[in-house]
């Protein structure tokens, strides 16, 4: 199949696609009576005074009180967004102060391997809760990712727009020397 194939296909295949969701939708178009035309044909909401043609009032469209004006809810997603950021953005600090304060010396070039620590972390930062998940396969290097998350909390400073509850984390600590 060439190319001006695939294209004409996807371009069938999108307009039946789209026919029958325009269907399905019930998007049809209103059942029309045809009249003769000498009779005038109006609806209840029409009145005929002698001076000339008056419509009922134009219909209008009120939105529910429980729905939030657009700035609202733009407002709401770039909060949340911020908060989202905050968050990725402290994550990658507390990474990066664990994985500055492990011990690297003489034969421990030679290891490999990934320790996973869960952390609960307070409102000022602490590491209230280090526990060790995942063994790296190696006693030394499980000791040493303990030890440096140890030393590392309460050094960054938690955002205050993340709240004032414990946040639960898991940090891999890695030990990929030479590679």
């Amino acid at each position: 199949m060439t190319d001006g194939e695939r294209i004409a296909t996807a371009f069938i295949l999108s307009l039946a696609v789209h026919w029958m969701a325009v269907e399905g939708l019930g998007c049809k178009e209103p059942n029309v009576q045809h009249v003769s035309s000498d009779e005038p044909v109006f609806g209840d909401d029409v009145s005929l005074p002698e001076s000339g043609i008056s419509l009922a009032s134009p219909i209008t469209f009120e939105q529910p009180a429980s729905l939030l004006p657009q700035e609202a809810v733009s407002a709401e997603v770039s909060a949340a967004e911020r908060k989202r950021e905050a968050l990725f953005a402290y994550l990658d600090q507390i990474s990066t102060a664990i994985h500055a304060r492990r011990k690297i010396s003489g034969e421990w070039h030679r290891l490999v391997g990934n320790a996973t620590l869960r952390l609960l972390i307070d409102r000022a930062g602490r590491f209230v809760a280090v526990d060790l998940i995942r063994q790296s396969g190696d006693e030394q290097l499980d000791s040493d990712a303990l030890q440096a998350a140890h030393s590392a909390s309460g050094f960054i400073r938690r955002p205050g727009i993340l709240g004032s509850s414990p946040i639960q984390i898991s940090v891999v600590v890695k030990y990929q020397f030479g590679l």
